[in-house]
């Protein structure tokens, strides 16, 4: 008899398992469980970076050509829909010459964008 006990080990352990699970199921069967509530944090959401891929060519008519360097300017890239950013260390009104000629040179209205300096 001890050998048979022996040989089915596991099933009596199994059996020994479920019948703890059933009377942990019967002592909780009417006991109301406390509600929870659950707190779901919200993260910001990423704002696009100026140099992002704009998605309307019409909006941004010389983003493939950005960066642009000229000299003591770079045009670094599109603000918002035809604002660009310069970054110049030089005279303004030579390097809004400079850009403007860039500009006609690939066929963009330069009264269409605005340019906005910054200092290096």
């Amino acid at each position: 008899m001890i050998k048979e006990l022996y040989r089915l080990r596991l099933i009596i352990l199994l059996a020994f398992v479920a019948v703890l699970m059933g009377l942990t199921r019967w002592k909780y069967k009417n006991y109301q469980w406390p509600e929870a509530e659950v707190a779901i944090q919200i993260s910001p959401t990423s704002m696009p970076t100026p140099t992002s891929k704009p998605t309307n060519e019409e909006l941004y008519p010389l983003y493939n050509l950005l960066p642009f360097k000229g000299k003591d300017f770079v045009v670094d890239s599109y603000l918002t829909p035809f604002v660009l950013n310069v970054i110049t260390a030089g005279n303004i009104k030579t390097v809004t010459k400079d850009i403007y000629k860039w500009m006609i040179e690939n066929k963009v209205a330069t009264e269409s964008h605005k340019l906005i300096f910054s200092d290096k």
